[in-house]
């Protein structure tokens, strides 16, 4: 009786023992990390430690914009900068490359390119030890806790550095690319003829590019802005890339794209929402 008494004493006092304000050996329960903040990176880029960053593919996508007077009578609307906005934000997220060409008399000319390294994925903070934990391991836990602990501030300090850079290098990159793309997109729609093939083959010979450099695989778009009307008859060579064709067309009728059995879209914005959408969401 007096020993059932006696534990029954110890069950009561070891809670406030634990959690006592005044006690050198409390332990917190687990809380969600906060966001570090990293000065110039936009809120919705800030790293979540609580989470690994999911691990999706970077994107290739080459855009090609018909730029001949067919497109007038056909209602294919030309895209505006503000419509690659979202996409390129998408491209900030997970990595990838951009290639803007245009579909004219000669359609076999070189790209706009822009090229984001994937972000870097920081450290996942280590969690401390439960309260629920036998209070004799306690010590034991806690001390290799904080020896993780020290070890990830020092990592995620280092690795904070360099998504920074990583954010600046974006930054510059992107600038670079706006005032490119600005002038390709102020060109008139005024080419006599429309040489579809030599389009898609430039954009298949770009998305079939080797990507060892990403260190996996990347998933592959092609997105025609054009009423498909092909009236210079270049030899069509099938798609070594193997990439999803999207065809914005502002008519029922797909032309000569038919063989290429492409996703339809009636505007530019409403398909960069489906890339960005199906590939790892917002």
């Amino acid at each position: 009786m007096k020993h059932n008494q006696i534990a029954l004493l110890l069950l009561l006092l070891l809670p406030a023992c634990q959690v006592s304000p005044d006690s050198t050996s409390v332990i917190k329960s687990p809380t969600s990390n906060p966001k570090p903040i990293i000065a110039g990176v936009p809120s919705e880029l800030q790293p979540d430690t609580n989470k690994l960053q999911v691990n999706t593919r970077p994107l290739k996508i080459v855009v090609e914009i018909d730029k001949s007077l067919s497109t007038n009578q056909t209602k294919v609307q030309q895209p505006k900068w503000q419509d690659f906005q979202p996409l390129l934000q998408k491209l900030r997220q997970i990595g990838g490359e951009l290639a803007i060409g245009t579909i004219c008399n000669n359609s076999n000319q070189s790209f706009i390119r822009l090229r984001l390294e994937k972000p870097l994925t920081l450290p996942q903070k280590p969690i401390e030890p439960s309260n629920n934990i036998n209070p004799l391991k306690l010590p034991e836990l806690q001390a290799e806790y904080e020896k993780k602990l020290t070890a990830y501030q020092q990592q995620l300090q280092a690795d904070q550095q360099q998504q920074q850079q990583w954010e600046q290098n974006n930054t510059t990159k992107i600038k670079q690319f706006q005032t490119k793309l600005q002038l390709l997109l102020n060109k008139s729609v005024a080419c006599t003829r429309t040489d579809i093939w030599n389009a898609v083959n430039r954009a298949d010979l770009f998305l079939a590019e080797n990507d060892a450099s990403w260190g996996q695989s990347t998933n592959r778009i092609a997105v025609l802005i054009s009423d498909g009307i092909d009236d210079v008859k270049a030899k069509f060579l099938p798609m070594k890339s193997k990439a999803k064709v999207i065809l914005v067309n502002g008519s029922a009728n797909i032309g000569s794209l038919t063989s290429l059995n492409p996703e339809l879209f009636e505007s530019t914005p409403a398909a960069f929402r489906y890339i960005i959408a199906t590939n790892g969401g917002k």
